[in-house]
């Protein structure tokens, strides 16, 4: 076993059972995200990520799962911005301590994203956290989704089930496999 810190960028590592690579790194806390979804699902009864059927399984299903391995007081609390693609600001920011990332995430980083799924072959879309757009522009129906391989569609939130992979923020110094 070596701490996360020990473990380098791009490098995967599991916790409870779900496969993760380290994003990045900073002041003693490291971003994960899944390799490989954790769960597929409809993303929920409209494209508001608080309000998702996606966020709630990600609490209820996965999070006391790495609970009860890492420690509740290892996991950092994030701020996910759910800012739509068309600016609307209307879903605001939620706190959490597990989710999924945004599409601004996954543009920032997806070159490590990229080159890690061309490692493992892994071709399914997942959702993000951002919507298409808001109740604010009458629209609560799409929400992005991403490929590894660069592709993002928007897709209807009801109708459709893909892959979610979850994004948590973690100490570094806690022991991983």
């Amino acid at each position: 076993m070596k701490t996360l810190a020990e473990i380098g960028i791009g490098e995967a590592f599991k916790i409870a059972g779900i496969e993760f690579i380290k994003m990045r790194e900073r002041d003693g806390i490291a971003e994960i995200y899944a390799r490989k979804a954790a769960f597929n699902s409809s993303f929920g009864g409209n494209n508001n990520y608080i309000e998702s059927r996606v966020k709630d399984r990600l609490e209820r299903e996965i999070l006391p799962l790495i609970e009860a391995e890492v420690g509740a007081e290892n996991i950092i609390e994030q701020e996910v911005d759910l800012r739509s693609l068309t600016g609307s600001r209307a879903y605001g920011l939620h706190k959490c301590k597990i989710s999924i990332p945004t599409f601004d995430y996954i543009r920032e980083n997806y070159k490590a994203i990229y080159d890690d799924a061309k490692k493992i072959d892994y071709r399914d879309w997942s959702w993000t956290a951002t919507p298409n757009s808001t109740t604010e522009f009458e629209e609560e129906d799409w929400v992005v989704c991403v490929s590894p391989r660069g592709f993002i569609y928007f897709i209807n939130c009801l109708y459709y089930y893909f892959g979610v992979r979850p994004f948590l923020i973690l100490k570094s110094s806690i022991f991983v496999s």
